[in-house]
C-alpha cells in the first residue's frame, strides 16, 4: 500500500462507486492479503479464530490489525487465505485504525 498507493486508492473509489466500502487483493499464490484501505479477517466457522493473512503474503503490518492479534480475547491468528475461504466465511470483518472493526460481506 505505502509503494503501490495508486493502485489501492483506485481499488478502493471504485468499490464506493460501485456501493461497496473496499476492494480485496490477492498476490501472486492467488491468496487474499489486504483490503485498499483496511486489514481483512474472516472467521470461518461461529465462534471460531479469526484469520488474517500472515506479513509473508505481503500484507502490511497495519496498527489496529497488530492489536487484534494481541489482543487474546479477539482469538485471532495468521493464515495464508484462499478466495474461496474469504468468499465462503461465516463472517469477514475490515478493520483500520481509523474505523475500527468494520462487519463486511462480499
Amino acid at each position: 500500500k505505502v509503494t503501490a498507493r495508486t493502485i489501492y486508492d483506485a481499488a478502493w473509489h471504485k468499490a464506493v462507486a460501485l456501493g461497496g466500502f473496499d476492494a480485496l487483493f490477492i498476490n501472486e499464490h492467488e491468496h487474499v492479503t489486504e483490503g485498499g484501505r483496511t486489514s481483512v479477517f474472516v472467521r470461518e466457522k461461529p465462534q471460531g479464530p479469526w484469520l488474517t493473512p500472515p506479513l509473508s503474503a505481503g500484507v502490511l503490518p497495519g496498527v489496529m490489525r497488530s492489536a487484534i492479534l494481541a489482543d487474546p480475547t479477539m482469538n485471532a491468528r495468521e493464515a495464508n487465505l484462499t478466495i474461496n475461504q474469504v468468499m465462503s466465511a461465516n463472517e469477514i470483518m475490515l478493520c483500520n485504525a481509523l474505523r475500527g472493526m468494520i462487519p463486511a460481506h462480499l
